[in-house]
């Protein structure tokens, strides 16, 4: 790893750290089919959370300014582009993460939930063999 790019993912540990956890707590309210595994503690978790979700924001904000102005195209698809780089790639650290923090690497859907609840969706859980034998080609 370069030096730059050492500097560039310390730089983002330091925003991140810095950053107000439940400044964009998670909004979904618990449906029906979900299973709740565990609440979400962790600071660091939470920011994560929230610091992926206000980039998400920003992105969405640029793209809707360049629907709405004539400044310079490529810089506003520089800012696009970083906000949303920086969104997918500390969302992904966070699911790995509290996937991490409740020992649980089941196949299916997942999410957070209003209370930092973390879930998974019950429809989406199937009997191992059933999922090898559609795996295999043998059908449901």
């Amino acid at each position: 790893m370069t030096t730059k790019m050492r500097e560039e993912l310390s730089a983002l540990l330091v925003e991140i750290d810095s950053f107000e956890p439940e400044l964009y707590p998670p909004p979904a309210k618990l449906d029906h089919d979900e299973e709740v595994i565990g609440v979400v503690e962790d600071r660091f978790l939470r920011q994560l959370w929230s610091y992926a979700t206000f980039h998400d924001r920003e992105a969405r904000q640029v793209e809707l300014e360049m629907n709405y102005s004539s400044d310079d195209t490529l810089t506003a698809l520089h800012k696009l582009g970083r906000h949303s780089s920086r969104a997918e790639t500390v969302r992904e650290l966070f699911w790995y993460l509290v996937r991490v923090e409740f020992d649980f690497f089941e196949v299916g859907g997942i999410g957070v939930r209003q209370g930092w609840r973390f879930i998974h969706k019950n429809s989406d859980r199937q009997d191992p063999r059933q999922m090898l034998r559609k795996f295999l080609g043998g059908g449901e």
